[in-house]
């Protein structure tokens, strides 16, 4: 186990603190020392990280924002759902069937795209609303922290994280759960946020994607390979993915970089919900990996 001061991936002790940065949610007045790394260039928040904020975060309007639901209610017509269906199509034309086990499901839209795609698939989250919603459109989302659970089944053929794995405080500690739950020659597919990436250099302090704690981990090619090849993995892709987001979306989480959080209730309303484009900015990567069929996984 690393120490407090050395980097959580690689275990280097050639870090630096960047800057601080102050979350968006729920208390505001919580700061996180930004850390990077020399060693594997890795760059992560350091700060209050626990199971209850987290939960608390994700049981709010997390799931309930314009990103998730359309402007007339209707979530089959939502930017979340639409990327849940191009995600599960995409996965379809690489492994088209077996069985799949999304974590931070949400409100089951993946599961139910992946579903439709042919794969035997089921989720978990740690909010319980979510789960609700889930199982009232007919998906399997299971409640509570995959890392602790005993219910999953396992032996699953594709474990996918959708802009979840940036959150978890140990990235070790969920990939050895994720090897735990998977068949040999299983697939794991993330999204991941790429700090290596132009718009991240060039936002420095006001990079969108600098939330903690919803993102605690900033991942460049390197950190991210160490982090499989730690756990038995091989990389399959790297790249870079554009989604569709809503433009609500889009100005609240730039009233929130710059600090106008408070102007939120007054503005946001202004862009119609049902306004939504396709955005790439390149700071986003999508990780596909290999299980090896024989490993012994080096433990870090």
């Amino acid at each position: 186990m690393a120490v407090a001061s050395s980097c959580p991936i690689c275990n280097c002790a050639d870090t630096r603190r960047l800057r601080v940065a102050r979350t968006p949610y729920l208390d505001r007045s919580l700061l996180y020392d930004v850390m990077s790394c020399g060693g594997c260039d890795h760059m992560w928040c350091r700060g209050e990280a626990s199971p209850e904020i987290l939960t608390r975060i994700y049981s709010t309007d997390f799931h309930g924002s314009s990103q998730q639901l359309a402007a007339n209610g209707d979530e089959a017509r939502s930017p979340v759902v639409e990327n849940a269906w191009t995600r599960s199509a995409k996965l379809a034309s690489q492994r088209s069937t077996g069985r799949l086990l999304d974590v931070g499901a949400g409100n089951g839209y993946f599961v139910n795209a992946a579903r439709k795609h042919g794969f035997d698939a089921e989720g978990v989250d740690i909010a319980p609303q979510a789960a609700d919603i889930a199982a009232r459109s007919g998906a399997k989302v299971h409640v509570g922290d995959f890392q602790q659970m005993m219910n999953l089944s396992g032996n699953y053929d594709i474990i996918t994280m959708w802009d979840v794995l940036c959150g978890f405080p140990d990235p070790h500690r969920a990939m050895a759960r994720v090897r735990e739950l998977m068949a040999p020659g299983g697939l794991f597919v993330a999204t991941v946020c790429d700090r290596s990436s132009r718009m991240a250099r060039l936002s420095g302090r006001f990079w969108p994607l600098l939330i903690p704690p919803v993102n605690l981990h900033y991942f460049s090619r390197e950190s991210m390979n160490r982090l499989l090849a730690a756990h038995g993995f091989s990389p399959v892709d790297f790249r870079h993915d554009g989604k569709s987001v809503s433009l609500r979306f889009v100005g609240q989480k730039l009233m929130r970089t710059v600090g106008l959080a408070s102007l939120e209730p007054s503005l946001a309303p202004l862009i119609p919900a049902g306004w939504r484009a396709t955005l790439n900015l390149g700071d986003i990567a999508t990780v596909v990996a290999m299980r090896n069929r024989s490993d012994a996984g080096d433990r870090t």
